[in-house]
């Protein structure tokens, strides 16, 4: 049913309770609301490139198994790392992906139908560095587009974008603590703030990602992903197990606006029915999915599903979940999402010698269920990343 009322207001004409974005609220009272309003109708993956062709895959989400592929991009062959569903400049829904090259970053459609077969738009850096400026993350929100991924010591920088076509280079050379390494964790708030992590570095924006500053109170390690629901930020970062730190977003917001540094809380990936390991790269790379106030981490060949609060956070009682490496599904996990009303995908690069595999779960990651088997399109397709058309967070 959902929030009827805030306050006698009617839920459908609130925009804010306490100045938090109702999009982001998961519960008034204990009563849950729906993803903004959101219902996904697509699924659309991205997956590895191969010969002079990048492809992409779509789903329909009331068939999760009808997976078709398509060529979105010619004469080029780099893995597509990351997509991102978010609005073009007039307010219409818009995909877009980064790969792993230097020629073709950014490249997004030209509208919003997915199966229509049209060519997508490339987008390459003017930087001087652009061999290296590869991207590895893009997340669209409040009408901003971000991308980011390799450093150098010339070119510390990210793309900004009101639009997803048109991109401009924020300089971040002058923030303190910078680095060259590689950025893999990127999220928002949905209304303006944005965070994402750099080796054991933590950096947030409050201005739609026109100006950055370290987070001076982030507590833990290597950060390899960056979520936020139920106004709530959260950070996986590196370990054997890996860990969750989770930070509210009032007390992020008055750091970040010059007071007390934020209080977090941390909860590693261990449950007595194992342990989930965490890397930024290889075989232990992991990612995190967040919706509804669940946030589910993706390792290898298995996940582990986890509540989250402000500073509260701990592992569901279904523990860590063997999925891939032939368990649900076949090879590793590479990617994982959710529609933010309940349904979770996790996608991998396959059995040897097979095309990749989608896996499903309707009740928070406790179980999953197999519903693509061997993506073919152009060869075997490892699927490196999947999105629902519907905005985030939720």
């Amino acid at each position: 049913m959902g929030i009827a009322k805030v306050n006698n207001v009617a839920g459908a004409a609130v925009g804010k309770v306490n100045n938090v974005p109702v999009g982001n609220i998961a519960k008034v009272n204990d009563v849950e609301a729906a993803a903004a309003g959101q219902t996904a109708t697509r699924w659309v993956a991205a997956h590895d490139g191969n010969g002079s062709h990048i492809f992409i895959s779509y789903a329909p989400h009331s068939d999760r198994t009808d997976w078709t592929g398509t060529t979105v991009i010619q004469n080029t062959h780099p893995d597509s790392y990351w997509i991102a569903y978010g609005k073009d400049g007039s307010g219409n829904g818009l995909w877009a992906t980064v790969t792993g090259s230097s020629s073709i970053e950014i490249a997004h459609d030209g509208n919003n139908d997915v199966t229509d077969g049209s060519t997508w738009t490339s987008v390459s850096s003017d930087s001087s560095n652009e061999d290296l400026m590869k991207c590895r993350t893009i997340a669209w929100g409040n009408d901003v587009w971000i991308a980011m991924g390799h450093m150098t010591n010339s070119a510390k920088e990210l793309y900004r974008s009101t639009d997803g076509a048109s991109w401009a280079e924020i300089d971040l050379s002058g923030v303190t603590g910078m680095n060259i390494q590689t950025v893999y964790g990127l999220a928002t708030d949905g209304a303006g703030s944005w965070v994402f992590g750099q080796q054991s570095n933590l950096f947030a924006s409050t201005d739609n990602g026109s100006s950055w500053a370290p987070v001076d109170s982030y507590p833990g390690g290597v950060v390899v992903d960056v979520g936020f629901t139920n106004n709530t930020w959260v950070v996986l970062d590196v370990g054997d197990p890996g860990q969750i730190n989770t930070v509210g977003a009032s007390a992020f917001a008055t750091e970040m606006g010059g007071g007390s540094n934020a209080t977090w809380g941390t909860q590693e990936l261990t449950h007595s029915s194992g342990d989930v390991n965490t890397a930024q790269t290889g075989n232990k790379r992991t990612t995190i999915a967040c919706g509804g106030g669940v946030v589910i981490a993706s390792g290898l060949a298995a996940t582990m599903a986890l509540d989250v609060n402000g500073t509260t956070v701990s592992v569901r009682s279904s523990g860590k979940v063997m999925v891939g490496s032939g368990n649900v599904i076949g090879g590793n996990i590479n990617t994982i999402a959710t529609d933010g009303n309940g349904v979770w995908l996790v996608g991998s690069d396959g059995a040897s010698g097979d095309g990749g595999d989608v896996g499903q779960s309707t009740d928070n990651g406790a179980n999953w269920t197999q519903v693509k088997d061997d993506f073919n399109y152009e060869g075997d397709r490892k699927f490196e990343a999947l999105r629902a058309n519907v905005y985030l967070p939720v």
